[in-house]
């Protein structure tokens, strides 16, 4: 293993002392379990690189660099997708037919011959198939003869997909979760100073609720108030805000809604979008109108048309009136934290 990572670190014109400093970094190493204070014998290390080290993952990045360039050799310009992200990796395909499932099938399995070939283990009880879409055939697809579970479910870097795209599963997931770490504080802390409840919300709780929320901010209002409702409640239990109306107690706080903050995001995220400043390919969904004597600026956005109306979740549409109506005063902006504070300046807040 060591032996063809240091291959591929070459390959990228590494050499001379830095490659062999690097051998030496990797060979060598011996490791031992120890159990109760009883140390086991050392055994040399014949793969893998350090645990916990700051070159392991650039490591391994590297070594699985190569397996996009590896496929797109072996299959046309139209094969699956493939995104990778530290050692977790993702293909999707969209299939109309049985060629197209056995093409898929056919992609999955040059995946896996390519783990082998590099010594790569690959979990396959850990690989899942999320089918989306209402006309979806249900094709099975399987891994080293072994077929792959397909749950109506999965999580995804923290965010829970259902085969609809429809995310009131994964809102009312992190709810839960955000509801159970106020009740560890109410119930663990005797305390309910003010500043200490804000910023124990605010460190340990909101964080849970905004996390990627531009990829499922929800428009439905039952999701938006089941989200609002943790900040609502928590706050309630403030001695000084108690009984107040959730308008001032947020005055009183210093705190946006978390409505508002989602929309902020949401429009900071179509920013960062457009400038380049976020590494992602929209290009082909941002759709600009061209630009006219009427007021406004010349950097407007079309919405996609949509069969259905929950298909209106996705960013753009949730975000093109309002990134549409900023004024050139917000779009001046010189960088992203800029345009996030006028952004946020700009919005009215819902509930205040």
């Amino acid at each position: 293993m060591h032996s063809k990572l240091l291959l591929k670190i070459a390959h990228l014109g590494i050499s001379g002392d830095l490659l062999g400093w690097i051998n030496s970094y990797l060979t060598d190493r011996q490791q031992c379990t120890v159990i109760n204070g009883i140390c086991f014998p050392f055994r040399p290390v014949l793969s893998g690189v350090p645990q916990g080290s700051v070159l392991g993952p650039l490591f391994f990045i590297i070594f699985m660099n190569d397996l996009p360039i590896f496929l797109k050799s072996k299959f046309s310009s139209r094969h699956p997708s493939l995104k990778l992200f530290a050692d977790d990796l993702k293909t999707y395909y969209i299939v109309n037919s049985l060629y197209d499932a056995l093409y898929f099938q056919s992609f999955l399995n040059s995946i896996y011959d390519w783990c082998v070939q590099w010594q790569l283990s690959l979990n396959v009880a850990k690989c899942e198939l999320l089918h989306l879409g209402k006309s979806n055939f249900l094709f099975n697809y399987g891994l080293n003869g072994l077929l792959l579970p397909s749950p109506t479910r999965a999580r995804d870097l923290g965010v829970l997909i259902d085969s609809s795209l429809n995310f009131t599963d994964h809102i009312s997931s992190i709810v839960s979760k955000a509801r159970s770490h106020c009740s560890v504080f109410l119930k663990s802390f005797v305390s309910r100073d003010i500043h200490i409840m804000k910023k124990f919300f605010v460190i340990y709780v909101r964080p849970i609720l905004e996390n990627v929320s531009e990829v499922w901010n929800p428009i439905s209002q039952k999701d938006i108030n089941s989200l609002e409702n943790v900040q609502r409640y928590f706050s309630n239990k403030i001695p000084s805000c108690s009984f107040l109306p959730y308008r001032q107690r947020l005055a009183l706080l210093s705190l946006d809604s978390l409505q508002h903050r989602r929309a902020t995001s949401d429009i900071t995220c179509i920013y960062s979008l457009i400038t380049g400043g976020l590494n992602a390919v929209f290009t082909a969904h941002l759709v600009h109108i061209p630009p006219s004597i009427t007021r406004g600026h010349n950097l407007k956005i079309c919405p996609p048309s949509l069969h259905y109306s929950h298909s209106d979740q996705n960013i753009i549409s949730r975000t093109a009136a309002s990134w549409n109506s900023l004024p050139h005063s917000v779009l001046d902006s010189t960088n992203r934290s800029s345009f996030r504070k006028k952004v946020s300046q700009y919005l009215t807040d819902p509930f205040h």
